[in-house]
This record gives C-alpha cells, sequence and structure tokens, in this order.
C-alpha cells in the first residue's frame, strides 16, 4: 500500500525540485482519495475513529500552519503532508515519517546555511526511511 504515496511524493519531488511548486492537480486529489480510503478502510475494518489520530493531526497541521505562515514551508508542502499523513494513518503505516523528513530537511538547510528548501523530497525520504527501515 505505499506505492501510492511513493508516486504522489515523487511527482511532487520532481515539481518541487524544478519549479518550487507542488501542484494542486495533484495534491487535492492525493487528498481526496487519501479520506475516501480511510472511510472504506475505518467501515470495513469496524474500527472507530479515535480521538487521538485527530488531535495528532490537528498538532500537525498547527506546526505546517506555523511554518506557512513564517514562510518556511509553501502550501503545497501543507497539502501533501496531510494527504500523506491520512494515507499513512488509513493503512497503518508509520507516522514518524514527518519527523525523519523535518530532521533531514533541516539538518540539510542548516548545512547549506539557507531559509527557504525545497521540502517535498526530504517528505519522500522520510516517508521512504520510516516505512522501509
Amino acid at each position: 500500500m505505499i506505492f501510492i504515496p511513493i508516486m504522489w511524493l515523487a511527482l511532487a519531488s520532481y515539481f518541487d525540485l524544478k519549479y518550487k511548486r507542488i501542484p494542486n492537480w495533484l495534491t487535492y486529489p492525493a487528498i481526496l482519495i487519501s479520506i475516501l480510503a480511510a472511510m472504506g478502510n475505518i467501515s470495513h475494518n469496524k474500527e472507530k475513529f479515535h480521538l487521538l489520530n485527530f488531535l495528532i493531526f490537528l498538532l500537525l497541521l498547527s506546526i505546517f500552519l506555523i511554518f506557512f505562515t513564517k514562510n518556511l514551508i509553501g502550501g503545497g508542502d501543507i497539502k501533501l503532508g496531510i494527504a500523506i499523513a491520512i494515507w499513512s494513518d488509513a493503512h497503518g503505516l508509520p507516522q514518524n515519517w514527518l519527523t525523519f523528513a523535518f530532521l533531514i530537511g533541516g539538518l540539510y538547510a542548516l548545512i547549506l546555511r539557507s531559509r527557504s528548501i525545497v521540502f517535498a523530497p526530504f517528505m519522500a525520504l522520510g516517508f521512504l526511511i520510516a516505512n522501509l527501515f
């Protein structure tokens, strides 16, 4: 089940590296498909929505929005991160991918002494590390 988010992350990384933008035609369908997958898995497994997952989602969204308001992260990164987080939760994949993304991306920014980096490749790398190791 990790093929679909890997495809989204690969496309987003390409556009982020080449144009420093992640197109809406990629992020909005990714969010919609992730929500539909989550709804399908909840009804299929007869699981109930967990308040803790919702609170974690709100925390991550808050962190993304703080970074966005300080121009440290773009809107496409936020939308992509939301899609990947929902997909990962719906399929029981590790959620620590974002921690890896922030650590690796932050280290890269420190080495470059840059305040602005393209973040989709680091989300992709964090997702791969979290799911393959």
